[in-house]
């Protein structure tokens, strides 16, 4: 039976979690010793799919967020309806007020690499969140779930202290409206774990 509430000694990572070297060129990440890994969206994809222009808003508006966040400018043309979706973030950070700890970064483990949108605090409780413009699709779940173990691993590696870390979805809408959504279900992470190792059964057998 799946238990409904997490333990963050649960599925923690066994080994070190790191700053993956990333090809921009290539859109690929590697590991310490300069083998390829896997992303979360590549593991995912089964379950996530987009079209190419859902995909160009979804990309645009990430850069509008990450660059609020970071204090960066923005100074890049946007797709339709980009101002509206970051409206729909400003009320949920107002009304939130998130203390971010990390935006836009990549990490990775021996198995797999990922780059998720917010790492920080809410009412002094940590949180991994995805923002997206789209529905809140069932890929989601594992997919917070992969990013949870990431983060879990950095921040005991970091701060020495194992703590929950809650996932959370935030849908943004054309209109302004949004949608926050936590996720703690602990089969998330058996079906991510599961679709990790369909991935890698793949990149192991795709030269035959």
């Amino acid at each position: 039976m799946i238990v409904k509430e997490q333990n963050p000694d649960f599925y923690n990572i066994n080994g070190l979690v790191f700053i993956p070297a990333y090809d921009r060129e290539e859109d690929i990440y590697r590991d310490l010793k300069g083998n390829v890994l896997p992303t979360v969206s590549q593991i995912m994809r089964p379950l996530l799919t987009m079209s190419l222009f859902a995909q160009r808003v979804e990309t645009d508006v990430h850069k509008l967020i990450e660059g609020h966040l970071k204090n960066e400018p923005y100074g890049m043309p946007f797709t339709a309806n980009c101002m509206d979706y970051l409206s729909a973030f400003h009320k949920w950070n107002d009304k939130t007020r998130p203390v971010v700890k990390a935006a836009g970064i990549r990490r990775a483990c021996v198995n797999f690499a990922g780059r998720f949108d917010f790492f920080g605090e809410i009412d002094g409780e940590l949180w991994v969140i995805d923002w997206t413009t789209e529905a809140l699709a069932l890929g989601l779940w594992p997919k917070l779930a992969a990013y949870a173990m990431l983060m879990q691993g950095w921040y005991e590696q970091q701060t020495g202290k194992t703590e929950l870390i809650n996932r959370g979805a935030l849908k943004l809408n054309s209109d302004g409206t949004y949608i926050f959504k936590k996720y703690d279900d602990l089969e998330d992470y058996e079906i991510f774990n599961h679709l990790l190792a369909v991935k890698r059964w793949k990149m192991a057998n795709e030269q035959f």
